[in-house]
């Protein structure tokens, strides 16, 4: 089976497949919260090694 032969199965498959309404929303929603975690871990993390630093440095 070639490309166009799965293109055309797949389509046969799915046509009458409909998204849930809101899905395009979630899909948004979610992406948003996962860059909005990363970017919450990786200020956490600069300020645990900042804080680990002067804390090392006001020891010595």
């Amino acid at each position: 089976m070639d490309t166009y032969e799965l293109r055309a199965a797949m389509h046969g498959a799915t046509s009458t497949v409909e998204p849930r309404p809101g899905l395009a929303k979630d899909v948004l929603r979610g992406g948003i919260r996962r860059k909005r975690k990363r970017t919450v871990t990786i200020v956490a993390a600069v300020a645990a090694v900042v804080t680990a630093a002067s804390v090392t440095t006001v020891a010595t």
